[in-house]
């Protein structure tokens, strides 16, 4: 799925959980990776979406998305290309490119669509982390 200002693919920021399931489903997978303290989130093979308002059953029907974790398992593209080949340069270069601002220290995090590309020293991204603004 393509990256996308505040979500993934047909995914976004701000959906309520009956949104992401009309488009992923109700097939639920809970992967090492993911950790713990999950009764916010719905589950899937690669990512992880957190919603703003859950009990111990799950998120509230009335909730909206607040994160998205994505993992390396799971195809993401920007600008077509596989985020997970590319390397802290490579990312730089796409957003300036597009003008995109962005801050890069350790990771790369940019506030204008709410992502955070993450790394290991000398490796290609190995994390992606959406977070809403509200």
């Amino acid at each position: 799925m393509e990256l996308i200002p505040h979500g993934i693919g047909s995914i976004s920021l701000g959906m309520s959980p009956a949104q992401v399931e009309s488009i992923l489903g109700r097939h639920y997978t809970y992967e090492e990776w993911m950790g713990g303290n999950l009764n916010d989130s719905l589950l899937y093979p690669g990512i992880v979406i957190s919603f703003n308002h859950s009990d111990g059953s799950g998120p509230l029907d009335d909730s909206q998305a607040s994160e998205i974790w994505i993992h390396s398992t799971y195809p993401t593209t920007l600008v077509g290309q596989d985020v997970f080949s590319l390397y802290k340069v490579d990312i730089e270069n796409l957003l300036n490119a597009k003008e995109v601002d962005f801050e890069s220290v350790n990771d790369i995090w940019v506030p204008e669509y709410g992502w955070e590309f993450c790394f290991d020293e000398n490796k290609p991204v190995i994390a992606i982390y959406l977070l809403a603004a509200y």
